[in-house]
């Protein structure tokens, strides 16, 4: 939907849902064996429970001209997600047993995740003498929050080479799972000028600040298992020349 609210202002808005059903593969294991495995080898459990997705998707954008030189543009993003993992087969074990089969765990239970990008920008055309500017200036701010809670079961071993199916898991414990919080807080500013100091001479110059600030959680103890703050600066510099060649004809 886009709103025209006067002849320099815009506002558009997009909102998209999606649900998922699917069956978790996890792959063949880690271990030299797996490459003499046809392609299409599964060693997950057909009668296990599968997975559902759903995800929705807001966006937004705030367009306005102030005049013909200078401009003023925003945007906004929220993704959130939730899993319910059905059956997940994970291989704890680093290498096949004697007799060719695998160790098996299956994980299953909610994930909830949530993704926002606020975007501001800012663009101005000037000129300084006989060179012209086009200027970008920007603001953007990211944050994401991901929980899990997956309990985890034994699952009966199962022989890659020879593979039988029908497995059913044992009791679910959260001692055999995965339950934690993860969550960054990210803020990038940028400065931007494409100089065009000849018709066939342009110069881009531009730097960009970032800061991050990441942790990790386990849910059952309650305590940090990582927590990462991250500075950097970058920039970029470049040229770009054309040489325009005029035809004469006799």
């Amino acid at each position: 939907m886009t709103w025209r609210i006067d002849k320099r202002t815009t506002f558009s808005t997009q909102v998209e849902y999606q649900r998922s059903n699917f069956a978790f593969d996890s792959g063949l294991p880690l271990v030299p064996q797996s490459l003499q495995l046809p392609i299409n080898r599964s060693l997950s459990e057909p009668s296990l429970d599968n997975s559902h997705l759903d995800s929705t998707s807001i966006t937004y954008t705030l367009e306005h001209k102030f005049s013909d030189n200078w401009s003023f543009k925003q945007g906004f993003n929220a993704l959130l997600a939730n899993l319910d993992l059905g059956s997940y087969i994970y291989y704890y074990s680093p290498t096949l047993n004697a007799n060719g089969t695998i160790n098996r765990l299956v994980l299953k239970g909610p994930e909830q995740s949530e993704n926002y990008t606020f975007l501001n920008e800012l663009f101005g055309k000037f000129d300084t003498g006989s060179i012209h500017h086009n200027v970008l200036i920007g603001v953007e701010l990211y944050r994401r929050e991901l929980s899990t809670n997956f309990a985890g079961a034994f699952l009966a071993p199962i022989n890659i080479f020879n593979p039988v199916y029908g497995a059913q898991p044992g009791s679910f414990s959260s001692q055999l799972g995965l339950a934690g919080q993860h969550g960054a807080d990210d803020i990038g500013v940028y400065v931007q000028d494409l100089v065009e100091i000849l018709p066939n001479l342009k110069l881009l110059v531009g730097g960009r600040f970032d800061s991050s600030n990441s942790s990790a959680k386990d849910s059952r103890s309650k305590t940090f298992v990582s927590l990462q703050k991250n500075k950097g600066f970058s920039r970029w510099f470049g040229t770009n020349t054309s040489v325009h060649l005029r035809s004469q004809q006799s």
